[in-house]
């Protein structure tokens, strides 16, 4: 237990409940994370996002760095992403044909763009949720525990993706 002046706190050992189990656990709902699991989740995979803020989009909307850059080869689901941001005025669809290859963007579209696609694809969502740690099994990671205002919970999964931007 606690003892005066110390500097920590020694937290009771306790059971931690399984919130969900599934196929493919990303963390982190930026662009790398929200492609990853609306890739899963159209191919067949039950797939959980779990993501830190109240929105998904990382760097891109909660970052305010609202410009594809460098999109010389583009298709699959960043070509999708422009298509509908083009189609909600979010983005000009034509940009990124010319000089510079970029194209700035609306950052409040592309959440509503990328939490569409998510719901569309059947990913769940938990926003304001943190991976906090990993579930090992002789050195292999079966699933994280996440916290949020909930608590204390565990996410077991067959593939866990770390999409966090910062591998924490």
């Amino acid at each position: 237990m606690f003892r005066q002046g110390g500097n920590s706190f020694r937290e009771k050992e306790r059971n931690i409940p399984i919130f969900s189990q599934v196929d493919v656990l990303v963390v982190g709902g930026g662009p790398a994370g929200f492609g990853a699991a609306v890739a899963a989740a159209r191919n067949g995979a039950g797939v959980l996002l779990v993501e830190r803020n109240s929105f998904v989009g990382g760097t891109a909307t909660a970052g305010f760095v609202n410009q594809f850059r460098q999109m010389y080869h583009i298709s699959g689901i960043p070509q999708e992403v422009v298509k509908r941001l083009g189609k909600t005025g979010g983005t000009d669809p034509e940009a990124w044909r010319g000089y510079y290859n970029s194209a700035a963007f609306d950052l409040e579209e592309l959440k509503f763009v990328y939490e569409d696609m998510l719901e569309q694809a059947g990913v769940k969502v938990l926003m304001n949720t943190w991976g906090v740690d990993v579930i090992l099994e002789n050195q292999e990671v079966k699933g994280v525990i996440i916290e949020n205002k909930s608590g204390r919970q565990a996410v077991v999964a067959d593939v866990v993706i770390d999409a966090s931007g910062d591998a924490d």
